[in-house]
C-alpha cells in the first residue's frame, strides 16, 4: 500500500506525543510499567486525533496541507458546459469558471497538473489535445484566396467586408449583390463559371479599396460613396461601385457610359443619374433582358408608336413598369413572342395573352393597364400576322386596356 503524507504525519505526531507522556509518567509517577504505557497511549491518541478532527473541515490549511481527505463531498452535481476552440476544450461550471479537474487544454503547461477530467476514471490521464497547424494554415490560405483585400464573415462565400480609407463604415459585399450585378458579359470573361462570383467579388473589393476617383453624391435618394475605376481594357470603360453611406451595403457595381461619367464628375449635380436606357430599373445593371427592352423601344420609336421615354424611378414610388414617358404619365410594358425547345411561338403568344388577362383582373377600380408593346421581331414573317391577329382578338374584350401595339 502506498503511504501518503497524512498517514506519515499522523504516525509521527502520535509517536512523538506518546514518547513525551510516557517519559513524564516514568519520571514523575510510581505506576507500573504496563500502566504507564497504557496511560501514555490514551493521552497521545486523544490529543492527536481530537486536534486533527477539529481541523478536518478547514481544507488545505497552513497547519495541515492536504486535509481535504476529511472533507465530505457535496451531493449536488452542477451542469458542465464545454467551450471549444481549435485543438482545445475547457469544461466550465455553472458560474462560467474552469471546473476543477478539467484542465485548460493549453499546450504550454506540458502536464495534466490541473487534475482529471470528469469523463476520465480516477487515476488515469486525460488525453492531450492534438494541435493541427496544417488544418489551420489550409483554412487560412483558403480564406485569403477568396478575399485578398478584406475579411470574410459568415463563412468564406457569404459576404466580404472591406475597410476603405474613403469611408467611415466598412463596405459589405454579399453573394446576393454579386449575382444581381454580374452580367452575362462578366461571366464570359472567365472559363470556369463556378468561381465567377468569387472572382467578381474580389474584383469589386480591389476596386473599392484602390479606386482611381471617389465621389460623394445622392444615388436613388440616399447619400452614397461612389468608387470609380477606369478600366484598362481597349474600350476604356469606366467602372463604378456605389455604396450606401448609412448601411455600408453595396448598391451597384457596373460600367457607366461617357454621359453618365460626365454627370458624375459634374460638381453642380448633387445627384447621380444613370440615364442609360439599357439598365434594369430594379437593379441598375445592364442584363440581357434590359438590353433587349431598350432595342425594342428604339424600334417602336422608329415606327412612330412612342415618342420620348425613360426608365421609371422605382425608388421614388413610380410604377414598376419597363418604361414611362418623360413626365411619367404614360406607362409602357413590353412583351416578346419567342421560341425555345419547350415552347413554340404560338405557346409564347398564349402565355402573353394569359398574363395580360391576369393583370387586368387584378386592377382596381379607376386604374388602367399600361400600354403594351408586343415584340414580334423574332417571329418568322409567315407567322407574324396570324399571331398578332390572335393576340388582338383574345384581348379586345378587356375594357381598361387602352393601347396594344406590335413592334416588328
Amino acid at each position: 500500500m502506498k503511504l501518503n503524507r497524512k498517514f506519515i504525519f499522523l504516525s509521527a505526531a502520535f509517536g512523538g506525543t506518546f514518547v513525551f507522556f510516557f517519559w513524564r509518567a516514568y519520571k514523575s509517577s510510581d505506576r507500573k510499567g504496563l500502566k504507564r504505557f497504557l496511560v501514555s497511549v490514551k493521552i497521545a491518541g486523544l490529543l492527536t486525533f481530537a486536534s486533527f478532527g477539529s481541523t478536518a473541515t478547514a481544507k488545505d490549511t497552513g497547519f495541515l496541507p492536504g486535509s481535504d481527505a476529511f472533507t465530505s463531498q457535496p451531493s449536488i452535481v452542477r451542469p458542465t458546459t464545454h467551450s471549444r476552440s481549435f485543438g482545445t476544450e475547457t469544461a466550465t461550471g455553472a458560474a462560467g469558471s474552469p471546473k476543477p479537474g478539467s484542465g485548460s487544454g493549453s499546450s504550454s503547461s506540458g502536464s495534466n497538473s490541473a487534475g482529471h477530467s470528469p469523463a476520465v476514471p480516477n487515476g488515469r490521464m486525460a488525453p492531450k489535445p492534438i494541435d493541427r497547424p496544417d488544418v489551420f494554415e489550409k483554412k487560412k490560405s483558403f480564406n485569403e484566396e477568396q478575399c485578398p483585400v478584406g475579411e470574410m464573415s459568415r463563412g468564406p462565400t457569404s459576404e466580404m467586408i472591406i475597410s476603405s480609407e474613403h469611408q467611415d463604415r466598412k463596405v459589405i459585399i454579399t453573394d446576393k449583390d454579386v449575382k444581381k450585378f454580374m452580367t452575362p458579359e462578366d461571366r464570359k470573361q472567365f472559363d470556369d463559371q463556378i468561381f465567377n462570383e468569387k472572382i467578381y467579388k474580389n474584383e469589386i473589393g480591389i476596386r473599392v479599396k484602390y479606386p482611381d476617383e471617389v465621389y460623394t453624391k445622392n444615388y436613388q435618394g440616399k447619400l452614397s460613396t461612389i468608387y470609380l475605376e477606369k478600366s484598362k481594357t481597349a474600350d476604356m470603360e469606366t467602372i463604378v461601385a456605389i455604396v450606401d453611406n448609412k448601411s455600408g451595403q453595396l448598391k451597384l457595381s457596373s460600367t457607366i457610359t461617357a454621359e453618365e461619367y460626365q454627370n458624375l464628375i459634374n460638381k453642380k449635380n448633387v445627384d447621380l443619374e444613370l440615364t442609360d436606357l439599357r439598365r434594369d430599373p430594379q437593379t441598375g445593371v445592364r442584363n440581357v433582358k434590359s438590353v433587349k427592352e431598350a432595342n425594342t423601344m428604339e424600334r417602336a420609336k422608329e415606327q412612330g408608336l412612342v415618342e420620348s421615354y425613360r426608365r421609371p424611378k422605382v425608388y421614388l414610388g413610380e410604377t414598376d413598369v419597363d418604361f414611362v414617358n418623360l413626365n411619367g404619365s404614360k406607362k409602357y410594358e413590353l412583351k416578346a413572342v419567342t421560341q425555345n425547345e419547350r415552347k413554340s411561338y404560338q405557346d409564347s403568344a398564349k402565355d402573353i395573352i394569359k398574363n395580360i388577362q391576369n393583370q387586368a383582373e387584378k386592377m382596381k377600380v379607376g386604374e388602367t393597364l399600361p400600354d403594351y408593346l408586343i415584340d414580334l421581331e423574332g417571329v418568322p414573317d409567315s407567322l407574324k400576322w396570324n399571331i398578332a391577329q390572335n393576340i388582338q382578338d383574345q384581348l379586345q374584350s378587356i375594357n381598361n386596356l387602352d393601347e396594344l401595339n406590335f413592334v416588328y
